[in-house]
C-alpha cells in the first residue's frame, strides 16, 4: 500500500494448516496420525503442528525500512520419553510435560540502503530474532526442549554492513 508522504506499508501472511497427516510404518502395523502430536517414536515423522503461521509487516520510505515478523506455532501432545531420573540432579527444576504449548516469537529488522561513499554504496542493517527473548519449553527430554519447534537460542541482535561497488 503507499502511503502519500508516509512511505509504503507491505502485508503478508503465510499460514499452514494441516488436517491430517497418516503414516503407517509397517503394512501389518496400524494406521497413525501424526497431526499435533510430537512423533518421538517415528524417526520417519517430524513433530506436526496443526497450524503455523508468519505474519509479516513491512514499512519502507525513502532510504529507510522496517519489518517485523509475527511468528506462531501451534501446540502438540508431547510423547517423548522424560528421563524422570533427571529430577534427581542438583540444581535441575525438571517438570512433568504433557504438552508442547503454542509458541509466539516476533522478529525485527531495520534497514538503511544506499549510503554513498568511495563510488559505491552502503546498505545498514540492525535486527532482532526473538525480540522479546521468549525462552522455549522446558521438557523432561534429554535436550532440555524441542529444538525442531523452538528457537533455543533466546534474543539474537545483529548487524550487517553490504558496500556495492
Amino acid at each position: 500500500m503507499d502511503l502519500p508522504d508516509w512511505g509504503n506499508i507491505d502485508l503478508r501472511l503465510q499460514a499452514t494448516y494441516v488436517d491430517a497427516y497418516t503414516f503407517q510404518l509397517q503394512a501389518d502395523e496400524p494406521i497413525l496420525e501424526a497431526v499435533g502430536n510430537q512423533n518421538n517414536d517415528f524417526g520417519a515423522v517430524p513433530p506436526i503442528p496443526r497450524i503455523r503461521a508468519n505474519l509479516r509487516v513491512g514499512w519502507s520510505m525513502g532510504p529507510h525500512s522496517v519489518v517485523a515478523t509475527g511468528r506462531y506455532v501451534d501446540d502438540v501432545i508431547f510423547d517423548a520419553n522424560e528421563f524422570s531420573f533427571q529430577a534427581l540432579f542438583p540444581g535441575v527444576e525438571w517438570l512433568h510435560t504433557d504438552v508442547i504449548r503454542e509458541r509466539t516469537q516476533l522478529d525485527m529488522v531495520y534497514t538503511y540502503r544506499d549510503f554513498e561513499y568511495w563510488g559505491g554504496s552502503f546498505n545498514f542493517t540492525v535486527g532482532a530474532r526473538n525480540l522479546t527473548d521468549r525462552m522455549p519449553q522446558q521438557t523432561g527430554m534429554i535436550a532440555g526442549v524441542v529444538a525442531s519447534m523452538q528457537d533455543m537460542l533466546g534474543r539474537v541482535v545483529y548487524a550487517t554492513v553490504n558496500y556495492n561497488f
